[in-house]
């Protein structure tokens, strides 16, 4: 979970309003087969890109 303690880290310094609690993604990103495809994210920046890639 390289990238969700990434993600802690470099929002730490954020005010809690600003920060975004990916906790309930965390089932859905870990469900296999759940659908067709998965999203790859890229940091770039402030920000995550996501790209759609076929399984």
């Amino acid at each position: 979970m390289a990238g969700a303690g990434e993600h802690v880290r470099t929002a730490a310094w954020l005010p809690a309003a600003d920060r975004v609690d990916l906790s309930r993604d965390l089932p859905f990103c870990c469900d296999i087969d759940r659908s067709g495809f998965a999203m790859v994210g890229e940091l770039r920046g402030n920000h995550v890109a996501l790209t759609k890639v076929p399984s």
